[in-house]
């Protein structure tokens, strides 16, 4: 049984799971809505009444594991995909490292890791599709100092964009060859990830503030949509007609009637092969569910 916690600018979610037989059972999950953010400045808050207030809040719900799972879905984790010279691992491990220093003006301050997606041809030279991201190493010790004091290990961290498109792979949602676009549609952002196929092409974020009018909103959304599918189309000459959508429940009501009103696409609200052992609503935790 494994405890992964996503953490997010005034939330943590908690998710406790176990993967057997090609199954993922999941016997807990819910959400800590925090009184005030856990990043400020993009550094890990060590307000001590916070970290007293998660504490308890585990405590009530009975979440006993020492040993946790972090998923940092925050500003504060810078990602990209990209395509490098296919080479082998140092090397690569070099080239993205030089990628994403000079992609966001990175110091020595920060930690790079990456992962390949796939490897393409690209006018006739082998290439590399990576998704790199980087954390500052500070946050990474604010996030050891504040779970000390919830008297848990930290086992591993990734990017929520690295998680989500486990999540996409570990369900096998993609069973056709076309062109479809993945929305994860949650309380403060709205996430599109575009996939011809297997293959993930690319992904772009959408942060929403409390103050943001509904209709501002709206034009952002179907603006990025447009937009990923022309940009797709010009590579793969094929058009986006499908839709996945996952998320906060509310915000995926919303999602889906405003593609409706606007493109003539198939929206689908993808189920997932999980046993729960209760009813719990665990669309809104498809980056926790990206770690198993």
């Amino acid at each position: 049984m494994a405890c992964v916690m996503e953490l997010r600018d005034q939330e943590i979610y908690v998710l406790k799971g176990k993967k057997s037989s090609g199954h993922i059972k999941v016997s807990h999950a819910f959400r800590i809505r925090l009184f005030e953010p856990l990043f400020i400045n993009n550094e890990i808050n060590l307000n001590e009444s916070l970290i007293s207030f998660v504490y308890d809040k585990l405590q009530k719900e009975n979440i006993k594991d020492r040993k946790v799972h972090l998923v940092v879905n925050h500003r504060s984790i810078l990602s990209k995909d990209f395509l490098i010279p296919k080479t082998d691992r140092k090397k690569q491990a070099f080239i993205v490292d030089n990628e994403m220093t000079a992609l966001f003006n990175l110091t020595k301050e920060f930690v790079v890791d990456y992962r390949v997606l796939d490897e393409v041809e690209y006018e006739g030279v082998k290439q590399s599709h990576c998704l790199a991201s980087a954390i500052r190493k500070s946050t990474i010790e604010g996030l050891e100092i504040f779970f000390e004091g919830l008297d848990r290990k930290i086992i591993s961290i990734e990017s929520s964009s690295n998680s989500f498109l486990n999540f996409v792979s570990t369900f096998q949602f993609n069973n056709h060859a076309e062109p479809s676009i993945f929305i994860d549609a949650s309380t403060s952002y709205i996430r599109f990830y575009i996939f011809n196929g297997d293959d993930f092409m690319m992904m772009r974020s959408l942060h929403i503030h409390v103050e943001d009018e509904y209709n501002l909103v709206s034009k952002r959304v179907l603006h990025l949509i447009e937009l990923l599918d022309q940009s797709q189309s010009s590579i793969t000459h094929k058009r986006v007609n499908q839709v996945y959508l996952v998320g906060f429940e509310r915000r995926l009501n919303w999602m889906q009637q405003l593609i409706k009103d606007n493109f003539e696409l198939d929206i689908i609200l993808p189920k997932f092969n999980v046993i729960v052992d209760k009813e719990l609503d665990i669309r809104d935790f498809g980056n926790s569910l990206g770690v198993f």
